[in-house]
């Protein structure tokens, strides 16, 4: 299904409610063949109850009268429906929104009575929705059960009515919705992800819409790197060195593949690295990134402590390239420092304080060394992604062919079937002490 075209729907209205418009005196009965021509929304949606209040309203306030009556040609014969008393223009957008959430569930809104579809039927798929996973700006992650694959999925919805300006996205420009292009470039970049064949990376199963939310369909995950530091710390262990390497062995190669082509992640942390139910990590949360030429607008993009310095310090662009490679880093540097707690490497600004040279451990110079060259503050002088995979930390002992064909078992491995979000959802696959000192993909 295209995406809904907003833009005839805002100049239909503006239309209608300007000065002196000629179209203040016709009649105020409408069918929904012109409410459909007028929003560009498929037939089936024009009988959604939310939708005919949400119009009734919206010709309420175009006439300016106290009742208006919609023609509902529908195949019950339904008669015509009259509407409440329309509100002054500003307490009108709010009555909109207010409609909305009141009619159907909204992410962010957890304490307002559901109406929120947890049956979806599109594709030859049949999605039953569960319980809430991760939430965000605009909207949350959930669980859901494909029946038809027989499998659970993380679906990404996304409530577009939660930035609008008379009942439209707001608009970056005179020629773009905003915010619509934004759903664009997270679902052309997921497509990408999807498209390089890596093993992590994630891919997007499904997308689908309906007049209030976008649905992004991708595998379901259940712990992230995030857990597992923290599962560490409360345990007031290390992380081995082999299972460091592992790890930043599939960061390297997962960034490598996006930026091969064109794309440009710019958030990667630690929450935004997902576990496979066999140990290995998957990139995921595009909903930042970039796709094309890598240039970025100064003011930063991502997470703060992940953003490079080049990106906050003046200038009006900055690398993308160079940019996920100094988040790298960070994240490496969150591996190597564990158990020690993120306030003890950031500040209250969520900057990096900590000197890397000064926290390497006995015997450990060259992680310390690669962690140092990942965050060089200088992008020019950063270490470059086909420089990375030949550092010493990694080679010789690291087959990178290996690798990248899964052939190097984990050293933990989440337990899959757990559905709590909890950190001590590990089990060791390592039996010996020397076993995980050693090399383990050689």
């Amino acid at each position: 299904m295209p995406l809904l075209s907003f833009k005839r729907l805002r100049a239909y209205i503006r239309r209608r409610t300007s000065k002196g418009s000629s179209a203040r005196r016709k009649s105020p009965t409408f069918d929904n063949a012109a409410l459909n021509r007028a929003s560009d929304m498929p037939s089936p949606l024009a009988h959604n109850e939310v939708i005919q209040e949400i119009v009734m309203g919206a010709m309420g306030l175009i006439h300016g009268r106290d009742n208006v009556h919609i023609s509902t040609s529908s195949p019950n014969g339904q008669k015509d429906i009259p509407t409440a008393t329309p509100k002054p223009r500003r307490a009108f957008v709010e009555h909109f929104q207010s409609e909305l959430r009141d009619k159907t569930m909204v992410p962010n809104a957890p304490g307002r009575q559901s109406h929120f579809r947890h049956n979806i039927e599109c594709d030859g798929h049949n999605y039953r929705f569960s319980r809430v996973l991760g939430r965000g700006a605009h909207g949350v992650v959930r669980l859901a059960y494909d029946g038809s694959k027989d499998r659970p999925v993380a679906i990404k919805i996304i409530d577009r009515t939660q930035l609008l300006i008379d009942g439209v996205p707001v608009a970056k420009d005179e020629g773009e919705d905003g915010y619509i292009s934004d759903i664009c470039r997270e679902r052309h970049a997921l497509k990408l992800a999807g498209a390089t064949g890596s093993p992590f990376l994630p891919t997007l199963l499904s997308f689908f819409q309906d007049f209030q939310y976008f649905y992004l369909v991708m595998p379901r995950y259940y712990i992230s790197l995030s857990d597992r530091l923290e599962e560490l710390r409360s345990l007031k262990q290390v992380m081995y060195m082999a299972e460091l390497r592992l790890h930043a062995a599939e960061i390297v190669l997962a960034v490598e593949a996006l930026h091969h082509y064109g794309c440009f992640h710019c958030d990667i942390k630690p929450e935004n690295l997902m576990f496979t139910d066999h140990g290995h990590l998957v990139l995921v949360d595009f909903s930042l990134a970039e796709v094309g030429s890598g240039i970025l607008e100064a003011g930063g993009r991502g997470t703060p402590g992940y953003i490079p310095p080049e990106a906050l310090d003046g200038r009006t662009h900055y690398s993308g390239h160079a940019a996920d490679i100094y988040a790298m880093g960070v994240v490496l540097l969150q591996m190597y420092l564990c158990p020690r707690q993120n306030d003890d490497i950031f500040n209250g600004n969520g900057d990096v304080t900590v000197s890397v040279k000064a926290t390497w451990h006995h015997n450990e110079e060259v992680a310390g060394n690669l962690i140092q060259e990942l965050m060089e503050k200088n992008p020019d002088l950063r270490i470059p992604m086909g420089v990375i995979k030949a550092h010493p930390f990694f080679h010789p002992t690291l087959d990178w062919c290996k690798v990248q064909n899964m052939e190097c078992g984990p050293i933990r491995v989440p337990c899959a079937s757990s559905e709590t979000h909890h950190t001590r959802n590990f089990h060791s696959t390592v039996r010996h002490h020397s076993e995980v000192n050693g090399t383990m993909c050689t």
